[in-house]
């Protein structure tokens, strides 16, 4: 058969269904939390089969991310910034801008506390930093 609808689902809780053309479902305003979605598609004779789960976490927005402390102390760039719970955060570094090759100084998972970065800077001209969370 062709398919008739395909419905998706929360764990047991229908979220909505598409009987249309390219069968997806725009999921708005969805609070942070870990969800275990699946979708379920029926065809015109009434077969029925359901995806496998996909687990999808939703985490509320970062707020801000400004650096402090900001200073050359002795060989070293020195600043710290912010971290917040469950967001990964890549401090970056470049020697002109733009930059065609940032490279890569600590990688660390948020936790809510501070987190300081130095790094050594004898020699440089130019140093450009930036952090990118996800």
């Amino acid at each position: 058969g062709t398919i008739a609808k395909v419905e998706f689902f929360n764990g047991v809780n229908k979220l909505g269904e598409d009987t249309m053309g390219e069968y997806s479902y725009a999921w708005t305003n969805v609070p942070a939390g870990t969800y275990t979605l699946t979708a379920k598609a029926t065809d015109d004779a009434g077969a029925m089969t359901t995806s496998g789960n996909i687990v999808v976490v939703v985490r509320n927005p970062l707020t801000s991310l400004a650096l402090q402390n900001v200073a050359v102390v002795g060989p070293n760039f020195h600043f710290s910034f912010q971290t917040q719970s469950n967001w990964n955060y890549s401090v970056q570094f470049a020697t002109s801008l733009p930059a065609a090759n940032w490279q890569t100084l600590p990688t660390l998972v948020g936790d809510g506390s501070e987190a300081v970065i130095d790094h050594a800077i004898s020699g440089a001209t130019n140093r450009f930093y930036r952090v990118i969370a996800d």
